[in-house]
């Protein structure tokens, strides 16, 4: 989308709690979180998020964290709603200020998605907790390496397609864990992506990096979308 657009979805979009809360959400994320959270503040709905952000942090870690303190969650809580927000650092490497892409990108994409379904099936033991994993948004290697000064990020257009498809590959079974779970995530690449006309040819969707602050997290605008679209959904999971 423009930023336009976006301005306009949160002018017109606006979340309010009603009647008592349920459940408590619980937000396990890495850095993308932390972008979210800057913006907690101006929503009614992120307060009462409990955030858990590992900056840095791969599936693996992020899950192991939310299976150590989920009990001590629903003993504090009570009833709890978890958000997971994770697998940006299972796709790529990051060597000093750059990101590269797996040597196997498809061996990364099974090892994450194998992750998720792991953990559904640990939360499907837990009385008291419901899950909600929240879908990958696009991201750039090329854009990212641009960003922090590479000499030639354009290498990275053919890893930025297939990083593309994987993510899409991943994000249609994060979709089957929320069907099963009765939840649903965000669809946070419908507000990055734009289309493109061309005449006598089909639209093209290409994604707005103008949105990003360096082709990996969301700038101000799209850190406040992602946060509304998400209150959405804990407003319809808690309250």
């Amino acid at each position: 989308m423009t930023e336009s657009r976006l301005r306009k979805y949160l002018e017109t979009s606006r979340v309010t709690e009603v009647g008592p809360r349920r459940r408590k959400p619980v937000f396990f994320s890495d850095s993308k979180g932390n972008y979210l959270l800057e913006w907690a503040g101006d929503e009614s709905c992120a307060v009462e998020i409990d955030w858990r952000n590992q900056s840095g942090a791969d599936s693996g870690a992020i899950i192991q964290q939310a299976k150590r303190e989920v009990d001590d969650l629903v003993a504090k809580y009570g009833r709890i709603q978890v958000y997971l927000w994770t697998g940006t650092c299972d796709l790529t490497n990051k060597v000093g200020k750059f990101i590269f892409p797996k040597r196997d990108p498809r061996g990364a994409q099974q090892r994450l998605v194998n992750n998720l379904l792991n953990f559904e099936e640990f939360i499907q033991t837990k009385n008291n907790v419901r899950l909600t994993v929240l879908c990958i948004p696009y991201y750039s290697i090329r854009k990212h390496n641009e960003h922090k000064g590479h000499p030639d990020p354009d290498k990275y257009l053919g890893d930025d397609a297939e990083l593309k498809s994987i993510i899409e590959g991943v994000n249609g079974v994060i979709n089957q864990i929320n069907e099963r779970g009765g939840s649903k995530s965000p669809k946070f690449n419908l507000d990055i992506e734009r289309p493109k006309k061309q005449k006598g040819k089909d639209i093209k969707f290409k994604v707005n990096w103008g949105l990003f602050r360096d082709g990996v997290h969301p700038g101000p605008l799209l850190a406040r979308t992602w946060l509304r679209s998400v209150c959405r959904g804990i407003h319809r999971d808690c309250y």
